[in-house]
């Protein structure tokens, strides 16, 4: 009965999974986004018709699929995603998290919506900044040449990086008390920790030059901590953040 069950789960996380992948390849939206929405809110309404299962495998597998949603809830982030569907996602892992407050999906869960959530503000800033906001600003000598805009704590106090910092930050909570129950369980993955170090590497880029290092510094030690998991490799771009900046970090 279980395998049943694995297997319609499964199925499911698929079928979510496809209809994600055929909304990141619409650019108009139209009826056929909104066919596809409803078959997900199909899927949700299947969802809340059980409980989260207290055996292991099959709980593993609906909280697979509450992060499939979550994905889909945020297909084209940078528009602030589809709000029904991401609330729901973010009431379903609070939900867990009531009954076990230590358990890591959940958390992850979370950190990711917060860091979903913060893509809005984010894609602002970065339209008004000539370097990515994701691109790591160092604090330099006060007697550089080089002035960023960053350098002008003014453009901090802006609403975008307000906005940005009040999503950022429960994000990287999050993710911290993911990394520490996980670890609790022996069951840290390279996934998890890579996504903590891109929230702590997006808090530093909206932070004030007080705090900004700290968690860059924190960014720099999740990602070597993932590259140290064995049959794990960080993406590209994160690998190659650790080979310019880790250095920079005792």
């Amino acid at each position: 009965m279980a395998h049943i069950e694995e297997d319609r789960l499964d199925r499911l996380r698929a079928e979510v999974e496809n209809i994600v992948s055929t909304l990141r390849a619409q650019h108009d939206g139209g009826n056929t986004s909104d066919e596809l929405l409803h078959g997900a809110r199909r899927i949700i309404a299947f969802v809340d018709s059980a409980p989260i299962s207290q055996e292991p495998r099959i709980e593993r597998k609906q909280l697979e699929l509450i992060e499939a949603l979550q994905r889909l809830a945020y297909h084209d982030a940078d528009s602030g995603g589809v709000k029904d569907v991401a609330e729901w996602c973010m009431q379903k892992w609070l939900g867990v998290l009531e009954k076990d407050p230590e358990n890591w999906r959940a958390l992850e869960g979370l950190g990711h919506a917060w860091l979903f959530k913060s893509q809005v503000s984010l894609a602002k800033i970065h339209s008004k900044e000539e370097s990515p906001v994701s691109t790591m600003d160092w604090p330099r000598p006060a007697s550089g040449e080089h002035h960023s805009s960053m350098d002008d704590e003014s453009v901090l106090h802006g609403a975008d990086y307000v906005e940005a910092r009040g999503t950022l930050q429960p994000s990287t909570e999050y993710f911290s008390r993911a990394v520490r129950a996980a670890e609790k369980k022996n069951e840290l993955t390279g996934e998890l920790l890579a996504l903590a170090a891109e929230s702590f590497m997006s808090l530093g880029n909206v932070s004030y030059p007080g705090t900004r290092i700290q968690h860059f510094t924190q960014a720099i030690e999740y990602l070597r901590m993932a590259e140290a998991i064995p049959g794990y490799s960080l993406p590209t771009h994160l690998s190659q953040y650790l080979q310019e900046y880790g250095p920079l970090i005792p």
